[in-house]
């Protein structure tokens, strides 16, 4: 522009006043003060919004993923994952007070199992027929059904015996009992399964599963994943044990959720293992544990640390040949899962471990040692049984304890981490 334009048109503004006030509109127009074109709040209102829709579709291991590379949505996804595990809101479906439910749960060291527990984890609608419980049987087996029908109006409908499948131990062997509310052709569609078994119910969970699909379960606190990445993160199971009419039933049940026979993979037929043979506990790296809400009051519950510290063994063999004669013959073995109880006097609650001898072998010098320092405590007086500074410890049982006597269960978290180290090296 040349200078004498610049000053005709200066003079042009300075003489037309609808020019004048049209310029001083603009000139005096600040997006801050009227909130427009804010790109702060722009972004936040975006990040709003697609929080909203990741909380609502991904999966538990997406979100964690998520929050660990994307500093923008780790505080919004954050902020909404109350809403996300909120298990009231789940089990609403089944039960008028979900709260106190819970407290029950953790009371009777039950587990909510199978199709809930996947479904919850997997943020489906409701794609399952039965609440599935899992718990020991004897008093917490019956405490936890007298309340459900007490307290929650519902009443025993079916029951259906102890039976055990073939080459199954028999701590495999459970009762099953079917409860519902309503009546006659009344009856309500919410059901509860509660299994009922001859063990602990997370030895009774990694002893009897059928599949890796099948390793997932709710605390009265907490939800659990053993193989998220296959299960959660790429929608894929693999067989652990042979095939049986069990395992065909849960497979027809799962079908509901979107679980059809292609998702099985088969490391006879090349499929890739998860992950390679070696010890595991529930509350590992590898596992996907994520904290409920709203937290319930867990007094006089088993404490978190126990079943996060059950342990395990996963073993992985490929396919494998062989040639004897003019015949190549040929052999595979799927996944397996190898668990065993943790006995000793110094344990108040219940522990597993696998086993391959490393974890193993280390929890039980330890608890030997721990156990030897109790028994020398008790006066020789009152002692119904003699022991030595070493050597086999003798038979003690539980009568036998005295009020006093320390229990290490505490300790396992401990001992475990310096076994981990002592592994790194």
């Amino acid at each position: 522009m040349k200078p004498q334009d610049s000053a005709s048109r200066a003079d042009m503004v300075r003489f037309n006043p609808a020019i004048r006030r049209r310029k001083s509109r603009i000139s005096s127009f600040n997006p801050r003060h009227h909130g427009y074109f804010n790109p702060k709040r722009l972004n936040d209102v975006f990040i709003s919004v697609v929080a909203e829709g990741i909380i609502s579709f991904l999966a538990v291991t997406d979100l964690i993923a998520l929050q660990g590379v994307c500093r923008s949505l780790r505080e919004a996804v954050k902020s909404r994952l109350d809403h996300r595990y909120n298990i009231n809101i789940f089990l609403k479906d089944f039960l008028q007070d979900p709260g106190t439910f819970r407290h029950q749960l953790g009371r009777a060291d039950a587990l909510i199992v199978r199709g809930p527990a996947l479904n919850f984890l997997e943020s489906q609608h409701r794609q399952f027929e039965y609440l599935d419980l899992l718990v020991e049987d004897g008093d917490k087996a019956r405490s936890l059904i007298d309340y459900l029908c007490t307290e929650e109006s519902y009443f025993e409908w079916d029951f259906i015996p102890i039976s055990s499948q073939p080459g199954r131990s028999a701590d495999q062997s459970e009762l099953t009992t079917i409860l519902r509310r309503g009546s006659g052709e009344e009856l309500l569609e919410s059901a509860i399964r509660v299994r009922r078994t001859s063990t602990f119910p997370i030895h009774a969970l990694l002893e009897n599963c059928c599949m890796t699909a099948e390793l997932n379960f709710v605390t009265c606190n907490k939800a659990f994943s053993l193989f998220p990445a296959a299960t959660l993160a790429k929608h894929k199971t693999y067989p652990l044990r042979p095939m049986d009419d069990e395992f065909g039933t849960l497979l027809r049940e799962l079908s509901c959720q979107g679980w059809t026979t292609r998702d099985m993979l088969s490391l006879a037929l090349g499929a890739q293992p998860p992950y390679k043979s070696g010890p595991r506990r529930v509350g590992d790296t590898r596992s996907v544990c994520v904290s409920l809400a709203p937290h319930i009051d867990s007094a006089g519950c088993t404490p978190d640390y126990v079943i996060e510290h059950a342990a395990f063994d996963v073993s992985v063999k490929m396919e494998q040949s062989s040639k004897k004669g003019p015949l190549q013959i040929h052999w595979s073995e799927e996944m397996a899962l190898h668990v065993r109880k943790l006995d000793s006097p110094s344990l108040y609650y219940q522990f597993t471990v696998g086993i391959f001898q490393s974890w193993s072998y280390f929890v039980n010098k330890r608890l030997e040692h721990w156990t030897r320092i109790e028994m020398f405590k008790i006066p020789r007086t009152s002692r119904s049984f003699s022991v030595t500074s070493r050597g086999f410890l003798p038979e003690i049982r539980g009568t036998q304890r005295p009020p006093d006597w320390d229990y290490a269960d505490d300790q396992i978290p401990a001992w475990y981490e310096v076994y981990r180290q002592t592994s790194l090296r």
